[in-house]
């Protein structure tokens, strides 16, 4: 029996390929002779650039860029040296500003230096 494990990352918890390891070992459990492949999968949210990083083989780049209210904000993206950047995550959402002036200005500089790897 052939068995694909490819589940969505457990928010918090565990990522894509650490369920699908967990699966594989319950599935050899039961069936010790099966042939378990393990993927990742994400449907857009977070998780989906750590699946594309793991699942292609790819690098993950640290950074630290400005924030929506000027703070330092910590970020990662994914590069894959046969493509582009996979995208990037925040280190959280905001809860509103409150009236304060915010900017985007920081979400672009991830992108910027990747062309440079």
């Amino acid at each position: 029996m052939k068995v694909v494990a490819a589940i969505d990352s457990f928010k918090g918890s565990m990522t894509s390929m650490e369920a699908g390891r967990a699966a594989r070992e319950g599935i050899l459990a039961a069936h010790p002779d099966a042939e378990v492949v393990v993927r990742p999968l994400a449907d857009g949210g977070e998780g989906t650039t750590d699946a594309l990083i793991e699942g292609l083989g790819g690098k993950r780049i640290d950074l630290t860029v400005t924030g929506p209210l000027g703070d330092p904000v910590s970020c990662y993206y994914g590069y894959l040296s046969s493509t582009e950047n996979t995208g990037k995550k925040s280190a959280g959402k905001s809860k509103g500003t409150g009236g304060v002036e915010s900017s985007t200005d920081g979400a672009g500089i991830p992108f910027h230096g990747s062309g440079r790897k």
